[in-house]
């Protein structure tokens, strides 16, 4: 887990980034309220209440989620950039230098869809297109669930000129910036390729499969410059088929490959 201090003064200046790219200029904290919305699943965290996809109620506590709907779940990483971000609007509405003569207020909404809870990519949409058309004091967004609904939504607040930025999601699929010119995130796309050779050659492994949605061309560059040999580099989409899948399996099998990397989007990882 990252540390929180240093996670919320990071925060704090991509927040203050969010409100330069909006445009909003301020100098006593009174005079001004401007509104961020957080996107998150808060369908699933405890003690929330909602009204549609806006949030009502929010509890006051951290509560880690392990598991939703019966399955295990990485959603309680939400609740924890959730806490940041707000640690960060707290700070940001105390100091004096950032943003004097405003105050940030802060409106959830959830991007969890109440029905298809594993996927419903589309939701994410329908609250973006509510954001556009019900809350106009929201001037940027924060946060996001998934790589394809934050695709698609990033998409609907850039052609609504919303700046719009993420803490939990990172694709090459965002690379090209002409796509979403009002998005950005706190993850970088690219640059991890040397930290795991790291790994890889800490664990004398020379050989590996690769498992990728985009082509993955830094990782593929990292790997071929620290000798780690690709045996089996398998491209993958959205529509796999379970015979593609099949057949992928048994390469890596005929091959012997005990070290797969696997870089895509988390519903093409489910299939796969």
């Amino acid at each position: 887990m990252r540390d929180t201090p240093s996670f919320s003064v990071t925060l704090c200046s991509i927040i203050s980034s969010l409100l330069c790219l909006t445009g909003v200029t301020s100098a006593d904290k009174s005079q001004t309220n401007i509104t961020i919305a957080f996107l998150g699943p808060y369908l699933a965290f405890p003690g929330v209440k909602l009204n549609g996809s806006l949030v009502t109620a929010y509890p006051t506590f951290a509560s880690n989620i392990v598991r939703y709907n019966g399955v295990a779940s990485s959603l309680g990483l939400a609740i924890w950039c959730d806490i940041g971000a707000q640690i960060a609007v707290d700070m940001i509405n105390k100091s004096p230098n950032i943003l004097p003569n405003a105050t940030i207020i802060v409106k959830r909404f959830n991007d969890l869809d109440p029905v298809f809870s594993r996927g419903g990519s589309g939701y994410g949409m329908q609250v973006a297109m509510k954001i556009q058309e019900e809350h106009p004091d929201v001037v940027a967004v924060y946060g996001g669930n998934g790589i394809t609904q934050t695709l698609l939504s990033s998409s609907l607040y850039s052609i609504f000129k919303i700046p719009h930025c993420t803490s939990m999601v990172s694709s090459e699929r965002f690379d090209n910036e002409n796509k979403r010119p009002y998005y950005f995130s706190l993850l970088a796309n690219t640059g991890s390729g040397s930290a795991i050779c790291l790994l890889l050659n800490r664990w004398n492994v020379k050989r590996v499969g690769f498992i990728t949605e985009s082509g993955s061309a830094d990782l593929v560059t990292s790997f071929n410059r620290c000798n780690v040999r690709i045996v089996s580099l398998s491209k993958v989409e959205n529509d796999i088929s379970v015979s593609e899948i099949v057949r992928i399996g048994n390469l890596l099998e005929y091959y012997d490959i005990r070290f797969v990397w696997r870089h895509m989007s988390t519903i093409i990882a489910h299939d796969v």
